[in-house]
């Protein structure tokens, strides 16, 4: 699967941030425009750097993750941490974090990562990541540590129901709107 512009504009504004020193970077895509195949990228050209760990909001969007960096990053071995699932020691893991914010099954995934480091967190739905099971994984994983893997936030929806925005990312990197997606930076069918 091919990046689009807009993809590679955003894999090359988390570099910027990262070599400006910002450990969470978000990027705010509307839905649809394909943000599993802009973080399997990310995650395939940062895989020397160490391993990856995805965070789904819900168990049916792990085995979606995985079919995606199959076709994009065939050579990474990806394991799913989920229910009776817990393969912790894949090139890439793809974690529930219903699951993965249990006390037992975190200890389990931070000793993995004491063994063999994550260099990259991602947070699908990255709305969710101020919630306590979210903080909980990303803190265990050392994310809110400066010098802790790059968590990368991949969301539609930036805020939360309150309005307000989310303390957890330290700066939204890469935006589109709705527009942008629909029309192409203003060019119709773009």
């Amino acid at each position: 699967l091919d990046l689009r512009p807009y993809q590679e504009k955003a894999l090359a504004a988390i570099e910027a941030a990262e070599r400006e020193g910002v450990r969470r970077p978000l990027v705010v895509h509307p839905t649809g425009t394909g943000k599993t195949v802009t973080f399997s990228h990310a995650i395939k050209r940062r895989a020397e750097r160490g391993r990856a760990l995805v965070m789904v909001h819900r168990d049916e969007l792990a085995g979606q993750t995985r079919d995606k960096l199959a076709m994009i990053a065939p050579e990474l071995g990806t394991g799913i941490v989920k229910a009776d699932q817990n393969d912790i020691w894949a090139d890439v893991v793809i974690a529930s974090v219903q699951t993965a914010h249990r006390d037992a099954r975190l200890s389990q995934i931070v000793a993995s990562a004491t063994a063999s480091p994550f260099a990259t967190i991602v947070c699908d739905e990255a709305h969710h990541a101020p919630a306590p099971s979210w903080t909980k994984v990303l803190t265990g994983l050392g994310a809110f540590n400066p010098y802790g893997p790059l968590a990368i936030g991949f969301t539609a929806t930036p805020e939360r129901d309150n309005g307000t925005t989310l303390g957890v990312w330290e700066k939204v990197v890469s935006y589109m709107s709705i527009r942008e997606a629909i029309y192409g930076n203003g060019k119709r069918g773009a």
